[in-house]
């Protein structure tokens, strides 16, 4: 696969919620020598434990004890992140936070589970699951997460920190504006156009462009429902 690029040696994965560990399993699949950590400072969790490692969860943005330990002594390990979580507003705070402590976005992690065509473009940060499809000619952001079964369509656009949810499809042409979150089984009709940080519910219908941002939207065919925060819908 042309657009799939090897993960580095130690990897940041941004969260520590049920995706982010989720997340783990994606890369352990595909890059099984490489070294994890999670990092996450809103609740008590010091450590995940799978199967045949635990793997620590950084609370306070300081990689030198995990680097020396870890890393080898290397400065430059654990430099390197992709989102684990599904909330768009969560996935930016948190980068912006990487950031801050010097990390840098990772390719995203494109599973070899997943069918994505070699003239796709796939920025850096994110996560596509197996069984997902990115038809030929898309263009996928930075810090995109598109969950199994999602299918983002030819010529399609999605704008950095957005998300396809579990079995969300979008055709072609269509336009998925910054932060948008595509919530389970949304369809996105050809052609159109979601404005940034727009939430769609479960099974939502997008017949019509979706000019207001940061709204939500449900039903068959889609309808506005209030003016929200963005990610309050989905919290995975």
């Amino acid at each position: 696969m042309g657009n799939r690029q090897p993960m580095p040696e130690t990897l940041v994965i941004l969260g520590a919620c049920g995706s982010s560990r989720e997340s783990y399993w994606v890369v352990k699949d595909d890059f099984p020598d490489t070294r994890m950590v999670f990092v996450e400072d809103i609740s008590n969790l010091r450590e995940v434990h799978f199967p045949d490692e635990t793997v620590p969860v950084i609370k306070d943005w300081d990689f030198t004890e995990v680097r020396e330990r870890l890393g080898g002594g290397d400065p430059d390990s654990f430099r390197q992140y992709i989102v684990g979580m599904g909330s768009p507003r969560i996935k930016e705070m948190m980068t912006e936070r990487a950031r801050a402590a010097g990390l840098v976005p990772a390719p995203t992690m494109v599973s070899t589970g997943a069918l994505v065509r070699p003239d796709a473009r796939i920025g850096r940060g994110g996560i596509i699951y197996p069984t997902t499809i990115v038809m030929t000619n898309a263009q996928v952001g930075d810090h995109v997460v598109v969950f199994p079964r999602g299918l983002v369509g030819h010529d399609v656009e999605v704008g950095d920190f957005a998300t396809i949810g579990a079995g969300a499809s979008t055709a072609g042409h269509a336009i998925i504006g910054e932060g948008v979150c595509l919530g389970f089984a949304t369809m996105v009709r050809q052609r159109l156009t979601i404005a940034p940080w727009v939430e769609t519910g479960m099974g939502a219908i997008i017949v019509k462009d979706i000019s207001d941002s940061g709204i939500t939207v449900v039903g068959t065919p889609a309808r506005r429902l209030q003016k929200h925060e963005p990610g309050s819908l989905y919290n995975p």
